[in-house]
């Protein structure tokens, strides 16, 4: 009989080995197969490898049950209907997996069957790039309703034009840019004849349109008013081109929705809000109606979806759910509300079917795994949209600025996030270096240590944090950034460098207005000069005192002074219409212009922020017309042209060492897509 028990007990643990040891291997063998997925994008080996998670499984239903939703939503990002296939065998065999039969039955649910599989994804144009500069992808407009034309700002010259998908021309609409006066915004009228687009100049926004058939048409200011709405966005006509919906921000912070008036300009306020800005806005196609979205009141990534009348008689809510849900636009009959979502996990489209302004039923997911910036819904139903495909990295590099010589070839800085890495910053010891990881979200600020490559990410309490470099405190103890708070009210703020507590240290003025920016710190350490802006182009540096919080103004300005670190000297870049000039004004000493290029020859400071000085204040390094690199003598001499590699810096920073300099590059690049054949998907048609 103990012989008996012995024997059995000896066949269990046996048994219990070969299961742990298929347990294992199921483990191993799934976590390569995540790394395959998330990590190399190699979705169709991912597949392989989950199906062999599958087989290797055993007992274990658990890991079999993981697997085959991994699985699925691989087919579903490659658009292979095998997707459905793989839910619907967790549903019928993995029952006792309660979370993933209750996941694989919600994505049934919102699954288009395969039937539906017919909608076709096609790549229309690039923008060029010499259109984009630095402000990608602000100034992409809207598609005509009959798919030939687009809107967009060349900003090269600041000027608005016309793409014609049929023959690849681009058509310039407007001749009136010049510095500081540009445009920006824009939409096509619904009979293609008109565009409405914002223009920025000296005093303002205004709303202008233009007849784009009359070559050489002067635009007409339909409306202005400089003085308590600093900017009008717009964002579509109506149908019968009587009324153009609009965004404003006032002053003050707050917004409105509104109608403008294409026959008197005359402004109509549909809602009025505090600092929150819709996304989308968008007339049914009947025009008694239109669709935006809104962040919710404490989650500002989080926005809710509305529509309203024409005449504001009527509102209801169309989505409201814990997801951020976006106004993409209506189908050509009125029939749906189309909008992007990320409720499923991952950002897809969904449709909405509405009648007489009011929601009916639930939505449906017409389409996974997409995330599109929408730009105009054709008259056969086509949905036009941009991506951009932008990175940005940043490199380090050491160079001699003596003689201009590459003394350590650039090597892109371990531990970035891959995609979008603005606005580098050295820390005062040289040891840590501070930069926005844009691909993580708009108001995350990262710190790496260069010697261990170890990142720490701050979370100021912000809205977001603005694209120019965190500037160290000179004890390294916080940073200095520039961002809007929840509220939407921008200013300089500080940062703690280990809470990422944030404290408000300057308000803009207006506050709705990006108007105030951090340059330098004072020699001593205890003044943080900055520049405000005053009116037009001009703007005010002031000494910021850091311990009463008084401002002293200290020059108006037309163009950014930036001192130098030992505060003997300011820097500047003068241009005008023959040429740029570098200007140096010492303290108590004669104006020095040690550089001057006539034009078409350029000169130009980094990422916004001028030019920089070198940490003994021996040179002044600004960029050239061919996107090379000078470090000029500050008290006299010959340029030094910087070898910087392969790299063409958008933004550059120098170490404390004063050979170390931090490259932030750029490759831009702007595509417009359609998508069509998804409108018998949301019918049902077939």
């Amino acid at each position: 009989m103990k012989r008996t028990i012995i024997s059995g007990l000896l066949v269990v643990l046996a048994l219990a080995s070969i299961v742990a040891a298929d347990d294992k291997k199921a483990t191993v063998l799934f976590q390569a197969a995540q790394a395959r997925e998330t990590i190399q994008g190699d979705l169709k080996g991912a597949i392989a490898l989950y199906q062999d998670v599958v087989k290797e499984a055993g007992g274990n239903r658990a890991i079999a049950a993981r697997a085959l939703v991994r699985m699925a939503e691989c087919y579903q990002k490659l658009g292979d209907a095998q997707a459905r296939k793989i839910f619907e065998q967790l549903v019928r065999d993995y029952a006792d997996q309660k979370d993933a039969a209750t996941l694989a039955r919600e994505r049934l649910a919102n699954t288009p069957a395969a039937a539906d599989q017919r909608i076709v994804t096609r790549q229309l144009w690039s923008v060029p790039s010499e259109a984009l500069g630095e402000r990608t992808p602000d100034g992409l407009g809207t598609v005509s309703p009959d798919g030939r034309y687009f809107s967009f700002v060349d900003w090269s010259s600041g000027e608005l034009f016309l793409h014609n998908f049929t023959t690849g021309e681009n058509r310039r609409l407007t001749n009136d840019a010049r510095k500081a006066q540009y445009a920006e915004e824009s939409v096509i009228s619904r009979d293609g004849a008109h565009v409405a687009y914002a223009w920025f100049n000296t005093d303002g926004y205004e709303l202008r349109t233009l007849d784009v058939n009359a070559k050489g048409a002067a635009p007409r200011v339909l409306f202005a008013n400089h003085r308590e709405d600093p900017l009008v966005f717009p964002y579509d006509w109506s149908p019968d081109g009587k009324w153009i919906v609009v965004q404003i921000r006032r002053a003050d912070g707050t917004g409105q929705l509104a109608l403008v008036s294409t026959v008197d300009g005359a402004l109509r306020v549909l809602e009025s809000s505090d600092w929150r800005r819709a996304s989308g806005i968008a007339f049914s196609p009947d025009g008694k109606f239109l669709a935006y979205d809104i962040a919710a009141d404490s989650v500002p990534e989080q926005h809710d979806i509305y529509i309203i009348a024409a005449d504001a008689h009527q509102k209801i809510a169309a989505v409201v759910d814990p997801a951020n849900d976006m106004v993409i636009g209506w189908a050509p009959d009125g029939g749906h509300l189309l909008f992007s979502s990320d409720r499923s996990g991952t950002h897809g489209i969904w449709a909405l079917a509405v009648a007489d302004g009011k929601r009916q039923g639930e939505p449906r997911l017409i389409k996974a795994d997409v995330r599109v910036k929408p730009r105009g819904i054709t008259r056969s139903g086509a949905l036009y949209f941009s991506t951009a495909l932008s990175h940005r990295d940043i490199y380090v590099a050491s160079v001699d600025f003596e003689t201009g010589k590459l003394l350590a070839a650039p090597a892109r800085i371990a531990g970035q996030t891959v995609g979008f890495n603005v606005a580098a910053q050295w820390s005062p010891d040289g040891e840590s270096l501070a930069y926005l990881p844009r691909s993580k979200d708009a108001s995350t600020v990262a710190i790496q240590s260069i010697a261990t490559g170890r990142v720490r990410e701050l979370r100021p309490n912000l809205a977001y944090v603005f694209d120019e470099p965190p500037l160290w405190s000179p004890d390294g103890s916080f940073l200095v950034v520039v961002g809007p708070d929840q509220k939407g009210r921008w200013g300089i703020h500080r940062v703690e460098a280990r809470t990422g507590d944030t404290t408000l240290l300057a308000m803009s003025d207006p506050p709705a207005k990006n108007a105030v920016h951090p340059i330098a710190w004072s020699s001593n350490g205890q003044t943080l000069y900055i520049r405000r802006a005053v009116t037009g182009s001009a703007s005010e540096t002031v000494a910021f005192d850091m311990r009463t919080r008084h401002e002293e103004p200290i020059r108006r300005v037309t163009a950014g002074f930036v001192p130098s670190p030992d505060g003997g000297a300011w820097a500047t870049l003068e241009k005008s219409s023959s040429g740029t000039s570098l200007r140096i004004e010492p303290a108590g000493g004669p104006v020095r212009t040690p550089l001057q290029v006539n034009a078409p020859e350029d000169l130009s400071g980094f990422g916004g922020q001028g030019p920089r000085w070198s940490p003994d204040s021996r040179f002044v390094v600004v960029r050239g017309s061919q996107e090379d690199v000078w470090a000029i003598p500050a008290d006299g001499g010959s340029p030094r042209k910087l070898d910087l590699g392969h790299l063409k810096p958008a933004n550059l920073q120098i170490h404390p060492d004063g050979h170390r300099v931090a490259i932030e590059t750029a490759e831009q690049k702007v595509e417009i897509w359609m998508l069509e054949n998804f409108f018998p998907t949301v019918t049902g048609k077939k």
